[in-house]
């Protein structure tokens, strides 16, 4: 999942502004170093929501203490208009 993840998180605002964890090498593999680190723990949280086998919106989470904390959120532009945050503007 962490390649799908990289590559929806690419494929909008954040790959155009280059500060996608996949527009840097360095980037990309702390990203995949802590996120199979934590797999092999048992504590990696991968969310996904999919629509038509396609990844709409996906978060990993990490443990924080008592609690987990969101590290890093990917979503698919298209479907922007559906978010809560679309009523922001």
């Amino acid at each position: 999942m962490d390649r799908a993840f990289l590559q929806l998180e690419a494929s909008g605002w954040k790959g155009t502004q280059q500060t996608a964890l996949n527009c840097a090498g360095s980037e990309r593999l702390y990203f995949t170093a802590i996120a199979r680190a934590a797999h092999a723990r048992g504590q990696l949280m991968m969310l996904g929501l999919f629509l038509d086998d396609r990844a709409a919106g996906t978060q990993m989470q990490l443990p924080c203490g008592p609690g987990r904390i969101c590290f890093k959120i990917a979503f698919d532009e298209r479907y922007d208009k559906y978010s809560p945050a679309s009523s922001w503007n």
